[in-house]
């Protein structure tokens, strides 16, 4: 399991003065797990910045090509949502866990890098989750 040593806060911050770096220097977090093919792929998470400071960590998935040397990255799912208003805490974030995302909910959890709160944001016709970063 790998920890995350930084508040979402400060991700964040870091996200928004790093937008400039090239994209190898900006996914972190690499991991393996079943994508929608039900076949192992690589991903990585990129980190980024919403304004809105109740909830600013934005974080992306990213998905390997394949080739060794992983040059070649396609986006593959926002995992955060910005939503207001939320009652996220220090160290939280709003996750969509439905539709093209519900195949990667139970790996990312698995991952060690988050915890489910059990706390839900109600919407018309699905929810949110909130996740602590641990």
């Amino acid at each position: 399991m790998t920890t995350l040593k930084k508040t979402n806060f400060d991700m964040a911050l870091m996200a928004s003065h790093g937008s400039e770096r090239p994209f190898e220097s900006r996914i972190f977090g690499r991991f393996t797990a079943k994508g929608v093919m039900d076949t192992d792929e690589t991903f990585a998470f990129e980190a980024g910045r919403y304004a809105y400071v109740g909830s600013p960590l934005a974080l992306q998935v990213w998905v390997s090509d394949g080739k060794v040397d992983d040059v070649w990255w396609e986006p593959y799912l926002s995992l955060t949502v910005n939503h207001r208003p939320n009652d996220c805490g220090p160290g939280e974030v709003i996750v969509k866990t439905y539709e093209e995302n519900a195949h990667m909910r139970e790996a990312l959890l698995e991952l060690g890098y988050f915890q489910d709160t059990g706390r839900r944001i109600n919407l018309e016709f699905s929810q949110l989750e909130i996740w602590s970063l641990t």
